[in-house]
């Protein structure tokens, strides 16, 4: 009956490995197994477990194309494993491994050699039986001490973060050689290594999968709620982490101030109210806070009660204040931080008292300066207001040679004013300038001309006596002369109008 067990298993065994090896896969339980294929696929891409099956006391990895299974069968038994692929071209594969555990082949016993039983012959004659040399005992070969699997003292914990921010997993284990991350969705449907999760989710930084500390940058909202894990691994075997949930929170834009409240100067009583405009970027609410400084100091600043409007009605008391506006987006649920508007004073003066009416009272006397005449008010207002009329008297009469001198007294107001009298014979010495210059060309010309005459006639003779006797130098002795020579007039002591 042994023997026929033994055979079963091996013939158990047999079949099991002559199926395609990605359809099935024998192991023998109770034994340790370290990473072992059971499906390849040179197009695959990302795979996951589909459905709970798995085979009890062992665990799965998936690595580049293809998936392990790793750890120690502990039932026997047919099971059937489902995975769900992901290749290049195609996505959602059902893929179906066929795992059969056997059970251990018993150690044999062995079967006593039968004594045969001697048959009588003559007795021979005995030969002295030579002393045996003792044969050594071998050393037994001592049994190597089995290297325990990484016991693990960290495990990692979640972290929250908004979407583009960077988060640290790290997660310690004694006796680890190896450490490898990997990522898990949040329905257990995908387990993706660090090169397959960059490759999933576009613009994710990784960095340490192979450390005990993950870093994760520029994490995008989609990544939210899947799960990190570690695997330790060394000469003994593989153990895994517990898991970390990587919450991702979707931000918001924070609203654009497109208009600015402005600062104020009112009298008390006066209805002043302040505004502010902005938009958000991604169609959410916009929040509005009104704040209000007294001195306007940085962070003295405290929320009116109520004030949640873009727009906020001043209360009007003497002095000043300064008011400022916080404005957030919400959106999804999520609030984007708060953008503060510009700090504008707001001031209030009690207005200056009505003058009591007053009744104008003009002086009797006038007041004036050098073009017109007015009465006067004792407010400063003018009454009768116009132009001088003067009455002018010549005190100095011009002459032809110097400037008169006149005397002119205002009609209405008595305002006195003198003015010169430009001299009357500054245009005619002009003419007769003039005048005597073309005389002297006239004279010049009849004396040419008689010169001509006389030549020509004979009775002239150029450079003899007679030339010398035509010319009378009594009559024109040399020096200067001027226009009163040739024109004598009247002395500049003669009156002229």
């Amino acid at each position: 009956m042994k023997k026929l067990r033994t055979v079963l298993i091996v013939l158990l065994l047999a079949l099991a490995l002559t199926l395609s090896a990605s359809a099935a896969v024998g192991f023998i339980a109770g034994t340790a197994y370290g990473r072992t294929s059971i499906y390849h696929n040179d197009a695959m891409t990302a795979a996951a477990l589909y459905g709970e099956t798995m085979v009890p006391g062992m665990s799965w990895q998936v690595e580049g194309t293809d998936i392990y299974l790793s750890g120690t069968p502990s039932a026997e038994g047919t099971y059937t494993l489902q995975f769900l692929l992901d290749t290049a071209e195609q996505s959602g594969i059902i893929e179906s491994v066929t795992v059969v555990v056997a059970a251990p082949a018993p150690t044999p016993t062995p079967e006593p050699t039968p004594t045969p039983t001697p048959t009588p012959e003559a007795t021979p004659t005995p030969e002295p039986t030579p002393t045996p040399t003792p044969t050594p005992e071998p050393t037994p070969t001592p049994t190597p001490t089995p290297v325990p699997k990484p016991n693990i003292t960290k495990n990692p914990t979640g972290e929250t973060v908004d979407a583009g921010g960077s988060a640290i997993f790290i997660a310690k284990a004694d006796g680890c050689e190896k450490y490898e991350w990997h990522f898990l969705s949040a329905d257990g449907s995908k387990d993706l290594t660090r090169a397959q999760a960059v490759t999933y989710f576009t613009g994710l930084n990784v960095s340490g999968e192979n450390t005990n500390t993950l870093t994760l940058g520029s994490i995008p909202s989609t990544m939210d709620g899947w799960r990190v894990c570690c695997h330790f691994s060394n000469q003994g075997g593989e153990v895994v982490s517990q898991t970390a949930i990587v919450s991702v929170r979707k931000v918001t834009a924070s609203p654009i101030i497109t208009q600015q409240p402005k600062a104020i100067n009112a009298a008390v009583g006066e209805k002043v109210t302040l505004s502010i405009r902005a938009v958000s970027p991604d169609g959410g609410t916009l929040r509005y806070q009104w704040y209000r400084s007294a001195n306007g100091v940085s962070g003295s600043a405290v929320a009116i009660s109520g004030a949640d409007k873009n727009t906020y009605t001043v209360e009007s008391t003497e002095g000043v204040a300064y008011y400022s506006c916080a404005v957030t987006n919400s959106s999804g649920g999520n609030a984007s931080p708060y953008v503060l508007s510009d700090q504008v004073a707001v001031s209030f003066t009690k207005p200056s008292p009505t003058p009591a009416p007053h009744e104008h009272s003009f002086s009797a006397e006038w007041s004036y300066t050098d073009t017109v005449h007015y009465k006067l008010c004792s407010c400063g207002e003018h009454s009768e207001e116009a132009a001088h009329e003067f009455t002018w008297t010549v005190e100095k009469a011009a002459k032809r040679r110097s400037e008169g001198l006149r005397r002119g007294v205002c009609e209405r107001c008595g305002f006195e004013k003198t003015e010169t009298i430009p001299a009357t014979g500054s245009g005619n010495a002009r003419s007769r300038a003039l005048l005597v210059v073309l005389g002297l060309l006239a004279l010049l010309t009849v004396a040419v001309a008689a010169f001509l005459i006389l030549r020509i006639s004979g009775k002239l003779t150029v450079g003899g006596e007679d030339a010398e006797e035509d010319f009378d130098e009594e009559e024109y002795p040399e020096g200067d002369y001027t226009e009163e020579d040739f024109y004598p007039e009247s002395s500049e002591d003669d009156d002229e109008p």
